[in-house]
């Protein structure tokens, strides 16, 4: 027998005391994405593109990235290869996004 699968919605997931990174160059997508974030309780720090992010995250470790894949200076995948070279950091789970059509994540 197969189980089903079923979605938490947004509104009911709890990210109370988790550390998240979220890059991204372009600000208004930046906003939207801290915006939901806090509301579920995390503490978030903004980056504008992946030399910011992996600055950041040397600093303060976090416990999830969130990345665009195109971003100036250090693109979400050139962030994931850094991230994995780096000492403490090769363990950072990054989810990388994309705002093609539909907006994908990788």
């Amino acid at each position: 027998m197969s189980k089903s699968t079923e979605m938490t919605p947004l509104s009911d997931v709890v990210l109370i005391g988790s550390r998240v990174l979220v890059a991204d160059d372009a600000a208004q997508t930046r906003w939207s994405y801290v915006g939901l974030l806090r509301g579920a309780g995390a503490r978030v720090t903004e980056a504008r593109d992946g030399l910011e992010a992996l600055a950041l995250a040397r600093a303060d470790r976090p416990d999830l990235i969130l990345a665009d894949m195109a971003m100036p200076r250090l693109d979400g995948l050139g962030l994931c290869a850094a991230l994995r070279e780096e000492p403490g950091l090769e363990g950072v789970p990054v989810v990388l996004l994309s705002d093609g059509e539909p907006p994908q994540a990788v």
